[in-house]
This record gives structure tokens, sequence and C-alpha cells, in this order.
């Protein structure tokens, strides 16, 4: 061997042993991302790697001091680290390494990576929240001659019109045409808002579309008797109450409580089997939420009967459940005045006159305003929404205005909410960053 060559060599095996390049035995093959910031202060850190192998997570708020330490010894590729002591409003570091077995355990990235804790004590602060419908269009070959940007001019709107992260984001399911597989969520849904999803959690709606297709005999995930698939993996959902509200011991529907509102999630993929369960749940969940606090209910499918005219049925179930769900669910929100009920599936956003008793008062309709900046007073009924836009909208010529809507936009767009407990503002935002909706509610509540 020439010693030109010689030296060659000898500097290839040295780079290759050096800590920069450590990690190219292993990559992410999904980045990381946060799931379910706890009460207690935990967070879920999950992600991917190329190869299976054991994974730890170094961390803390001293970037030169990472003392705490989280890790997976169980040999897999996916994998689901719970970063705990976790103080509020802070800036954690952290470091994921992955076990070679000639090299030991060897770093995964070269930088470090970071995140703010969120903050669900201060009640009288006001804070942000987003909700994206029916988003996962991207690269779906249905949806790519009329709305191949879409669902990225949506997110890249609401982002240039914060300014700033919210606090987290919720989702109204079909998060990933057109099936639900890996491929489809990583090209749809990953690779549109992980950067983001690195920053903040995502509290997502099991859709449609995440289920997948019977007639292509292609199920990818379901979500009773026992959630399961795709979707479920790629999750961890507050089953356990450890958001906030009661537990519902089931990843399909669940409670997040911060500041001064309480959300719910349900699951109408579900019905069939989950109905009792689920409404049951519901009832016990509200019945815990102070008065002062904004309650907002989200589904993928909407209430249909009355609100939202020639809407078509829930086609997954049979029509005794759909009646029976719609009436148990609207005594239980008349029953805890559910302030808004905001629902996907439908590629418009429409949103009602606030309703009791699924209508509106005799006088109401007159002296509110159609402008699309209306404002009510709290306690003059819920508010029930559609905003499956965020990927694609389009008018259909047979879903005519009903007398109970109080607005009608067939645009794409994302929904904003500014949340305090005297004031709650929606914005929905259109691809342009234009404010197509507004709705400002006040609180009177006489506690606060």
């Amino acid at each position: 061997m020439s010693p030109y060559l010689h030296i060659f060599v000898s500097l290839m095996v040295l780079i290759s042993f050096t800590p920069s390049s450590a990690s190219s035995l292993n990559r992410f093959e999904r980045e990381p991302y946060l799931q379910n910031y706890t009460h207690e202060g935990a967070m879920h850190l999950m992600f991917t790697v190329k190869h299976p192998t054991q994974v730890r997570a170094y961390y803390g708020n001293n970037e030169a001091s990472l003392s705490l330490c989280s890790s997976d010894l169980m040999v897999r590729k996916d994998h689901d680290l719970v970063l705990k002591y976790l103080k509020p409003d802070i800036e954690y570091f952290y470091r994921i390494e992955a076990y070679d077995e000639k090299r030991g355990w060897l770093p995964l990235h070269e930088d470090l990576k970071s995140f703010v804790t969120p903050n669900h004590l201060p009640f009288n602060r006001e804070f942000s929240a987003w909700i994206l419908g029916d988003p996962g269009t991207y690269k779906a070959v249905e949806f790519q001659k009329m709305f191949k940007k879409t669902q990225l001019n949506v997110f890249s709107a609401m982002k240039n019109f914060e300014h700033d992260l919210p606090d987290m984001v919720f989702t109204l399911g079909n998060n990933a045409y057109p099936n639900g597989s890996y491929q489809d969520f990583d090209r749809a849904f990953f690779n549109v808002y992980g950067s983001v999803m690195q920053k903040v959690p995502f509290y997502p709606i099991f859709g449609k579309h995440d289920f997948g297709n019977v007639d292509e005999k292609q199920v990818y995930s379901v979500s009773c008797p026992e959630p399961k698939g795709v979707f479920f993996d790629l999750f961890h959902l507050p089953e356990e109450g450890d958001a906030g509200g009661i537990a519902s011991k089931t990843e399909a529907y669940y409670s997040v409580d911060y500041r001064s509102v309480h959300f719910v999630v349900l699951d109408t993929m579900g019905l069939q089997c989950n109905l009792e369960e689920m409404v049951n749940w519901l009832d016990k969940d509200l019945a815990t939420v102070p008065d002062e606090k904004w309650t907002i209910i989200m589904s993928h499918h909407p209430i249909t009967e009355r609100f939202f005219k020639n809407s078509k049925k829930l086609e997954h179930i049979f029509q005794d459940v759909e009646n029976k769900y719609k009436s148990r669910l609207m005594k239980i929100i008349d029953k805890y005045k559910v302030d808004f009920m905001i629902s996907g599936h439908y590629h418009r956003y429409q949103r009602t006159f606030p309703l009791i008793k699924g209508d509106i008062r005799s006088s109401f309709n007159i002296r509110v305003s159609e402008a699309n900046a209306a404002r009510y007073e709290r306690g003059e009924g819920t508010i029930f929404m559609i905003a499956g836009t965020s990927g694609s909208a389009w008018e259909n010529n047979k879903l005519d205005k009903a007398r109970l809507t109080s607005f009608v936009s067939y645009k794409p767009g994302g929904i904003i909410i500014k949340a305090s407990p005297h004031i709650f503002k929606l914005f929905y935002i259109g691809e342009g960053q234009e404010i197509l909706d507004q709705i400002k509610i006040i609180n009177t509540y006489k506690q606060i």
C-alpha cells in the first residue's frame, strides 16, 4: 500500500469514529415531536429511528448540564420517551442517543433540540390554540389539481397571523389522506407540521380517512372496541385525565383543560360500539368544569340535523345509533351550556347563531348581525361550527344555507382561538392571511 493511500485510509477511519459523524449509524426516520403535556409536568417525546435500537434522552433547562434522563431499552424503531419533572414556562434542551453494539451510546443529532413547556395554571392569562380541519390533503392525488398547496398555504397563513407559536393545536380528523397509512401520515402530516410539532403538543381527532378504505380493503386504524392501528401508534393522547378532566380510559375520546378553556374531543368513528360509554363519560367530565370556564366540544362528524341543511347522515353507522347520539349529545350540551361545538368532515366553513335547545330565540336572529364579526354575550346559546377546510374547500350547491346558519364560507382556512376568562375570540384565517370570519364573546359570569 502506498504511503498516501495508507494516510487516506487512516484518515477515513479516524473520521468515521468522530462524535460528529457517530449518528450516521442511525438516523431519525420520523423527527421528534411532542405529545400530551400533563398537569403533573410530564411530556411525551415521540420519534422513529431508521434501525431498531435502544434509545435515551438527556434533558434539562441548562444547555451545559442535561441532568435528567429518560430511556427506552426496548430494541425497536418507534419510541415514546416520557420527560418528567418539567416546570411550566421553561425552555428545556435535550439530546437523544441510540445504542450501537460496537460503539456504545451515540448521539442521533448534532445540535441540541429544545421546547418551552406550556403553563396551564395562570387562569387569567390569554392563550392561543389552533384548530385544523381535515388538513391532510398534501400529496393526495384527488386534491392535487385544485388544492395542491392549500394545506401549506393555510398553515403558513396561521403562523404569519400569529407571529408566534400557539400553546396547542387540535385537528378535526382526516389528518392523512387518502387512507391514514404510515406513508400518508409522513407525507401529509409530519412533513407539513413537523417543525411546529417539535415545539407544541398536537391533539388530533380520529377521522374517516385516518381509518382507511373498506372498499379497497385498506383499514389502518380503528377506535372501538379498542383503539389500535397507525393513528393510535403515532399519537399519545390523554386517556388518564392527565391533561385535565375525567379519565376516559381510551385515546379515542378525551379532554384537555387549559387555563380558562375546557376542550373535549369526541369519537364519531366508533359510535357503533362506544356510544353509551362516551356520552356517560362526557356527562361526568363536563360536570367537573367550573361555570366560569369556556367549554368547547370537538368531533370529526358534525351534528347535522336541523343545523346544517341537507348534510347527509353518518355513512358508517346505523340511523338509530346516529339519532340516539345526537339526542343524548344535545341534552348534555344544553345541560352544561357548552359554548362551542366544532366539527370537520365537510369541506366548508359554517357557523350557526347561538342555539338553545337546537333553536334561536324568537327575536335573536333579528338583532344579531350576520356580518363576519359577530359579537355575543356568554349564555345566549351554543354555537355549532363546521370547519373541515384546512386542506381544501369547495361550494356545494345542494348545501343551501340553513335557517340557523349565521355565516358560511367556501374558502380554505383554519381556526385560531384566543381565550381569557373575560373574552373569547375566534378567528377564521384564510390562505391569504385574511380574516374570513371572527367571533367575540363576552363572559358575564359574575364570580370572575
